[in-house]
């Protein structure tokens, strides 16, 4: 589940990150063209161009660029199939191919290489080490290659300085990436740290539902699950069966043998009720030496058979902390009938034949009769 909520995370993520590189593809376009305008009205293009050949070098063939890389990458997500991961890379590679384009046609202002630290740090969202990794790795490449261009085509006078702006840029790129990938550290000790916070809450949770002498459901859960599946059994006309077992004389053994063996005598009562427990059939503590079990897939008469079943399973057990003294019990069994038929019902129901059991000779099992 959380993985799925993850990649429909991601997924949101990467949608607006494509919102913000068209927008930017847009604003790029713009300036160039602003400023193509202000050239051509003051003469500064350079002799060797022509206003329409500035164009097409300086405005036009960049945004054309852009335009594809974009463009592709809007077709692979909303159009493949490949992995979310695969995406994630080709997203910084998009931003990647944007900043190679800008710093090519515009190698005279250098400022236009220190844009290859975006795609880095953009790769922090996705919370990958390798994808942050390829990104640097990448982007200092490109880097590198744009600066190299410009020193090959500077001043020889100008070369000097543009020397020293590829070491603090180089610097830059690595900082880049150290600052990048310590934020990921970060977010990962932050997740594990929330992870196993909701483990040990989930596990809270699960202990409170939970019977601690027999390791089966407790009385609270137990009632809230059969609220559940009366409501499930109102919409769906499905079986819902519930039993109440309650362990015959077991105040007898407690006196004899003492509280500490009796619960032992609970504790071997819960380990073969828990080889009933599937997705169907739901065994829990009601309280003290009663216990119940839910059947949300069996019949009436399946239902009586496996309690029959459960029932000379126990009565043939010998338990060594009471001298392999016999035990038994007795249970009574209510099925839902209607819409009508409350939790409260069910259980006065179950309770009733239980009691009918105890009267008619105890290790036995009794089905409710009446409607």
């Amino acid at each position: 589940m959380q993985k799925q909520e993850s990649k429909e995370l991601y997924e949101q993520f990467r949608r607006k990150i494509e919102t913000s590189a068209w927008i930017i593809l847009l604003l790029i376009f713009l300036l160039e063209a602003a400023i193509g305008i202000i050239w051509a009205c003051n003469g500064w293009i350079s002799e060797g161009d022509d206003p329409l050949t500035y164009s097409v070098k300086y405005i036009v063939a960049p945004t054309v660029i852009n335009l594809i890389a974009v463009s592709l990458y809007h077709y692979t997500e909303y159009h493949t199939g490949i992995s979310a991961t695969s995406k994630n890379s080709l997203l910084i590679m998009t931003f990647t191919i944007m900043c190679l384009t800008i710093s090519i046609v515009h190698n005279a202002v250098r400022i236009a290489s220190i844009s290859f630290l975006l795609p880095i740090f953009l790769s922090a969202i996705f919370a990958d080490i390798r994808v942050t990794r390829k990104a640097f790795v990448l982007n200092s490449m490109c880097y590198l290659g744009c600066m190299l261009l410009s020193y090959t085509l500077a001043q020889p006078q100008n070369q000097r300085f543009l020397t020293l702006d590829i070491i603090a840029g180089a610097i830059l790129m690595v900082a880049a990436y150290l600052i990048t990938r310590s934020i990921l550290q970060y977010e990962q000790r932050t997740r594990s740290t929330l992870v196993a916070y909701n483990k040990e809450q989930a596990l809270l949770i699960e202990q409170l539902r939970m019977d601690a002498l027999t390791g089966l459901f407790n009385h609270n859960a137990f009632y809230k699950l059969l609220e559940e599946q009366i409501e499930t059994a109102a919409e769906c006309d499905q079986e819902l069966v519930l039993a109440i077992l309650d362990i015959d004389d077991f105040k007898s053994i407690n006196d004899t043998f003492g509280h500490t063996r009796g619960d032992c005598v609970l504790r071997e009562l819960a380990t073969i009720m828990k080889e009933l427990e599937n997705e169907h059939t739901i065994p829990a503590r009601y309280g003290g030496e009663e216990f119940c079990v839910l059947f949300t897939n069996d019949t009436l008469s399946q239902a009586e058979n496996r309690m029959d079943v459960l029932r000379q399973r126990f009565e043939n057990l010998r338990i060594e902390e009471i001298q392999q003294h016999q035990v038994t019990f007795s249970a009574g069994i209510a099925a839902y009938k209607n819409k009508y038929h409350t939790s409260t019902v069910m259980i006065n129901a179950a309770d009733e034949a239980l009691y009918m059991a105890k009267r008619s000779g105890k290790n036995r099992v009794v089905v409710y009769q009446r409607d």
